[in-house]
């Protein structure tokens, strides 16, 4: 069976691509596609295009203007120390931007403080108005211990910036569902436990710890149920 015949066996609609070699899958429902793990399948990834529906850009044009180098140049700068920054140790200071598309969405943390405890001190703006899971600060969290998967986070630049990822951490965001790695410092992150020595650009999600939780909950059932 061809990749034509075996996207049509799974309720797809499959036309040649006018490149030689290449088919294109037209997927209405893309959500659908993935809770059925169809396009998990790496027969079905491999030289296939998805053409969707058309997203909204959510990227303004002042910063669409701007070249991919110089988006990697600007998350790759560090804060400046000062006059006599190569004294300072612990007392240094670095930037987080929780959003790439806002100039002010930016906070301070001190040297190697988990990035959750940085954006707790971030009191610029009403949090809870803006997101009721931010309790304090624009990172949702809620336990500070890696438990509930709250606080996970995407790296956009200096994931080598921050510290590596103890057992822990490594074992409940594989729980959680957001990633399966062993990395030392993966793109994705638990707030709570990732420590940074350097400026860092990120990306906050807007759910969390759905899977995570609902195993929980079941392993809670489960140890009720036997007691």
């Amino acid at each position: 069976m061809n990749m034509k015949d075996s996207l049509g066996s799974l309720g797809g609609e499959a036309s040649i691509d006018p490149q030689p070699g290449r088919e294109l899958l037209l997927v209405e429902d893309l959500n659908k596609w993935f809770s059925r793990g169809t396009l998990r399948s790496n027969h079905v990834l491999k030289d296939v295009n998805l053409k969707v529906t058309k997203g909204e850009v959510l990227v303004d044009k002042k910063h669409a203007r701007k070249s991919p180098e110089q988006v990697l140049r600007e998350r790759a700068q560090d804060d400046g120390q000062g006059l006599f920054g190569f004294l300072r140790t612990v007392d240094k200071k670095w930037t987080v931007t929780y959003d790439e598309n806002d100039d002010q969405a930016k906070y301070k943390l001190n040297n190697t403080q988990d990035l959750a405890w940085g954006a707790a001190d971030d009191r610029s703006r009403n949090w809870r108005e803006i997101d009721p899971r931010r309790i304090e600060g624009p990172i949702p969290v809620e336990c500070r211990s890696a438990s509930c998967g709250t606080c996970w986070v995407g790296v956009l630049g200096g994931a080598e910036k921050l510290a590596d990822v103890a057992a822990r951490e490594g074992k409940k965001i594989k729980e959680f569902g957001y990633i399966d790695t062993t990395e030392p410092r993966p793109v994705i992150r638990l707030a709570c436990q990732a420590q940074a020595h350097g400026a860092v650009s990120i990306v906050i999600p807007p759910w969390n710890g759905v899977f995570g939780k609902r195993l929980q909950d079941r392993e809670l059932a489960s140890s009720n149920a036997g007691e």
